[in-house]
């Protein structure tokens, strides 16, 4: 047994208190400096000549999740350790307790490079665990004991054990809140086998990088305004008739098709369930859905009076530019004959959905399916409640795909549609920067996959968009019900709220020319819309990155933004923090339309939303 204050290599180092079981603080007595020293298993003079070499190699390959090796010593019991230049302050990752998620992911990410590094030099570990593992007071994190003296070829899979010990050494760390996608990703590593040996420390480093929030460039979903973004009409509910045509070319004709049974309203009070999605792609097109609530954000220049329509998505740009990105999206199709209606009894199938607003939506998309390995990631509690976003790395670019749990539209974009088993699944055309999907049941809802890319991507929408579509086609045909969500929202969620009943008939008789009698709710009761034509008031949850408020409506935070022909209307009503440490704001927002002077459109928007306040639940 070594005791504190022993001697090592004739007086040069000097060991001290120990950190974790197998690393010591230690002295340089000669330098005057503190070092770290790691017990190695080995010992005698063959054992030095091989460590000793492997201080050399990783030299030549250095890492800053690497500790560096500067020396070598040996006690006066012949064992030998390794010594390690490490900032003063660093403690074992055992002692550090709790992580966020997002941490747990970038200590990962570093020592996963770190290890591929020592591996890039020939270096085998052999005993990755917290023991080896220190971490900085600040974001430092650092793998000591690479130079082992161990190599590759000394038995098969060497590497890829290494890489699963390290895996399994983080899953073992705490996590404040949700592990979430890295939990995940670190429990099946640690347990994976197969493939080619050696190959599983790229995949693992390729897995993490897909799933960092921060990458070298931002990716598509993060430099997203919003989810519905400026302007953008999200097809979250379906009107129950069809979009009357406005003036001009603002609207472009649609083909009715049978009705399918419609969802039941929903009823209040709710059931308070957890919201674990995306939200609808920025912008994405899909069948003629009437316009949910879209964030705040920079007025478009396009869009006819009281048009009923997708709108603009704009992006934030990447390299200290701001890109816009326009996806004008008309949610309707060209003229053409309407195709043969589908009876509901040619499209049966089983009762997998049920509930709607219970479904975890994030079920009807498989990331690991649309690109490669590693390259896919849901983003969670973004936008609609409906809703699961997930950020692909494809051939060419990134790729938004978001699929919406929605009621049946009246009207549909005119295009190819197939059955698929008792599915019936429509490719409208493609739209500038987008590309939709939608998958029709006969449970009085449909799914809309849309795939957005940036202007400029040479990424393939529809081919992501059909990707996604065959995933969801393969959860819809299965023979039990899909997951449902598995948390509960507390009770000042706007979730648990029914958006239909915070505005009553009186309330929108105040607004000219609005049918309040047509009311087309949307799933979950997470949105509501009144009217058709030319005056419309839409009411939805959304769920942001980040809110910029501009002004107070009954007392909360809030956000007016005048439109081409809309006006919304949106207030703060908490702040909430989703697996992986990332911030989201709930916003209930009301959002007129019209063929009025904008002015009067906001007065009216202000006037709706102060009456909806008293009736959410408190912040």
């Amino acid at each position: 047994m070594t005791d504190d204050g022993e001697l090592l290599s004739g007086g040069h180092y000097r060991l001290g208190a120990a950190l974790t079981a197998a690393v010591r603080a230690a002295h340089d007595e000669w330098d005057d400096r503190d070092v770290v020293a790691v017990a190695l298993d080995g010992e005698g003079t063959g054992a030095l000549t091989r460590v000793a070499r492997d201080v050399r190699r990783g030299d030549g390959h250095p890492h800053p999740g690497l500790a560096p090796a500067r020396d070598v010593a040996a006690g006066r019991d012949r064992a030998l350790w390794l010594v390690h230049d490490v900032p003063a302050g660093a403690r074992g990752l055992g002692a550090v307790g709790a992580v966020p998620a997002r941490r747990l992911r970038e200590i990962a990410r570093v020592l996963a490079e770190a290890l591929a590094a020592a591996h890039a030099a020939r270096l085998v570990h052999g005993r990755i665990g917290a023991d080896v593992v220190l971490v900085g007071e600040s974001a430092g994190v650092w793998l000591l004991g690479a130079p082992s003296g161990r190599r590759p070829d000394d038995r098969p899979a060497a590497e890829d054990d290494d890489v699963r010990a390290l895996a399994a050494t983080l899953a073992a760390v705490p996590v404040d809140g949700d592990a979430g996608d890295v939990g995940r990703l670190l429990a099946r590593v640690a347990h994976e086998h197969g493939g080619t040996p050696g190959e599983l420390g790229a995949a693992f480093v390729r897995d993490l990088r897909a799933l960092d929030d921060e990458p070298a460039g931002p990716r598509l979903t993060e430099v997203i305004t919003t989810p519905v973004a400026a302007d953008a009409w999200s097809p979250s509910r379906a009107t129950t008739v069809p979009v009357t045509e406005p003036p001009g070319d603002a609207v472009r004709p649609t083909a009715p098709v049978g009705l399918l049974p419609a969802p039941p309203r929903p009823s209040a009070p709710r059931r308070s369930g957890g919201a674990r999605a995306g939200s609808r792609p920025p912008g994405a097109p899909t069948p003629p859905l009437p316009p949910p609530p879209r964030p705040v954000g920079p007025p478009p220049s396009t869009g006819g009076p009281g048009s009923p329509r997708r709108r603009s998505v704009v992006v934030a740009g990447v390299v200290a530019a701001v890109v816009v990105l326009v996806a004008a999206v008309a949610g309707v199709a060209l003229l053409r004959d309407p195709g043969p209606a589908a009876g509901p009894g040619d499209r049966v199938v089983p009762a997998v959905i049920g509930d709607p607003g219970t479904v975890e939506p994030c079920s009807l998309v498989d990331p690991a399916a649309l690109a490669p390995a590693g390259s896919a990631r849901v983003v969670p509690d973004l936008g609609s409640p409906a809703s699961c976003t997930v950020d692909v790395r494809a051939p060419g670019g990134d790729v938004a795909v978001v699929a919406t749990l929605e009621p049946v539209a009246t009207t549909v974009t005119a295009g190819p549609e197939d059955r698929v088993g008792g599915l019936l699944v429509r490719r409208p055309p493609p739209q500038p920067g987008l590309c939709t999907r939608t998958v029709v049941t006969t449970e009085g809802v449909q799914v809309a996959v849309d795939a957005l890319v940036a202007p400029g991507s040479r990424a393939d929408a529809c081919a992501t968009a059909d990707a996604a579509t065959d995933t969801t086609v393969r959860a819809l045909q299965r023979s039990t019900p899909l997951p449902r969500r598995p948390v509960a929202d507390p009770p000042n969620a706007l979730t648990t709220v029914d958006t239909c009943a915070v505005l009553s008939p009186a309330d929108l008789g105040a607004v000219p020319g609005l049918d309040a009698t047509r009311v087309a709710p949307g799933v979950g009761g997470w949105s509501c819309r009144w009217g058709t034509g030319s005056a419309v008031v839409d009411v939805g949850v959304e769920r942001r990155r980040a809110f910029a408020p501009t002004t107070e409506i009954a007392g909360r935070a809030a956000a007016v933004t005048p439109r081409a022909s809309s006006c919304d209307a949106a207030v703060a009503q908490r702040s909430s923090t989703v697996p992986g440490g990332g911030e989201r704001v709930e916003l209930l927002e009301v959002s007129v339309l019209g063929a009025r002077p904008v002015d009067a459109l906001c007065a009216d928007a202000v006037a709706l939303a102060a009456v909806a306040v008293p009736r959410l639940p408190p912040p």
